[in-house]
């Protein structure tokens, strides 16, 4: 189990770091929660401690298997229609595993749709845009905790 000052990876906002583990009553029962504070936001939530699995938390990736895992980040995909027309569908979906493998393939997925929209001078949606950067920052919090800051721009994860 974790315990406090453990850094943990949390679905969509990225590496946390434990503040404090505490009890809550709720519905007449004791409920123990994780506090996390997510650096350079001013984000923290409580989660259940007895939901860490359902809720896709885990801990950081080793150095070599985030380091394998960024080879595919950038790469040029084909984006099929259907995928293209429910993008938002899969965005949530990559989002809320909390896998690095996902986030990195949904910002392939959104860069090409982003290509394909401006050959035709179109822009990105809201929606896509908005999911590219908590895909982004997604990666790049696990990047910076395990690689570092350095590593997290050479891998082009700031956002503009």
């Amino acid at each position: 189990m974790y315990k406090i000052n453990d850094t943990i990876v949390y679905p969509i906002y990225g590496c946390g770091k434990i503040k404090d583990i505490h009890q809550e009553e709720v519905g007449g029962n004791l409920i123990e929660y994780f506090e996390l504070e997510f650096p350079d936001t001013n984000i923290s939530i409580s989660i259940p401690t007895s939901q860490t699995d359902n809720l896709c938390v885990r801990k950081s990736m080793k150095k070599e298997d985030l380091k394998t895992a960024l080879k595919n980040l950038w790469k040029k995909v084909k984006l099929d229609k259907d995928d293209a027309i429910n993008m938002d569908v899969i965005a949530k979906e990559h989002l809320n595993t909390g896998t690095i493998e996902d986030a990195i393939k949904l910002i392939n997925m959104i860069k090409a749709s982003e290509r394909t929209k401006s050959e035709n001078n179109k822009a990105l949606s809201f929606s896509d845009d908005y999911n590219l950067k908590i895909a982004i920052n997604f990666v790049r919090s696990e990047v910076e905790h395990v690689l570092g800051k350095k590593a997290a721009k050479e891998n082009k994860l700031t956002i503009d």
